[in-house]
């Protein structure tokens, strides 16, 4: 890759790890799972809350392998999430909905746990995880954060091997459903 196509990306991660919001600290500039790897979370979707915070989750209508996710706290955010396994760990990609040219949609991985009225929720970005994908992937690394200029599949190759482990993420978010 070329350093001037880089610059785009590059400009819009600096700009992320400005912002005030809680983000991830570990983002994929591609997509790291086909569609054909995608599969459906069962008792993923629903209303879910965790303190004050709610989290709305729905099927996609049109292609029933991704999910419209509504995030309602403080300011209403939406995203899609594509799930998909590595192992028996089932793994989602989280992306902003909506489209902005003046955003890219950095594709930020979480390890999710789905069992009855509880889910549970946790960024793929450990210290730990980052080391090893420093080691293993392109990247660029700004302010504790770190973006992955790997390719989706030598990224999805990569959460196969360190992803499941108990030492890629850090605090777990629970969340219980809403009846």
């Amino acid at each position: 890759m070329k350093r001037i196509s880089m610059l785009p990306a590059l400009a819009g991660f600096l700009i992320l790890t400005a912002c005030d919001t809680p983000t991830p600290a570990v983002l994929s500039l591609e997509p790291v799972a086909t569609d054909q790897e995608l599969v459906a979370a069962d008792g993923f979707a629903g209303v879910w809350i965790s303190n004050d915070e709610t989290c709305v989750v729905r099927r996609d209508k049109d292609n029933g392998k991704t999910y419209e996710i509504t995030y309602l706290g403080g300011s209403p955010m939406g995203f899609e999430g594509r799930v998909f396994r590595a192992g028996e760990a089932m793994l989602m990609e989280v992306t902003p909905a909506g489209d902005n040219d003046f955003r890219l949609p950095g594709h930020a991985l979480a390890r999710i746990w789905v069992s009855g009225a509880e889910f549970k929720w946790a960024f793929l970005d450990s210290d730990w995880l980052k080391q090893q994908a420093s080691q293993l992937l392109a990247h660029h690394q700004a302010d504790n954060k770190m973006l992955l200029l790997a390719s989706g599949p030598a990224v999805h190759s990569f959460l196969a091997k360190y992803g499941t482990d108990d030492r890629a993420y850090g605090k777990i978010t629970t969340w219980q459903r809403l009846q």
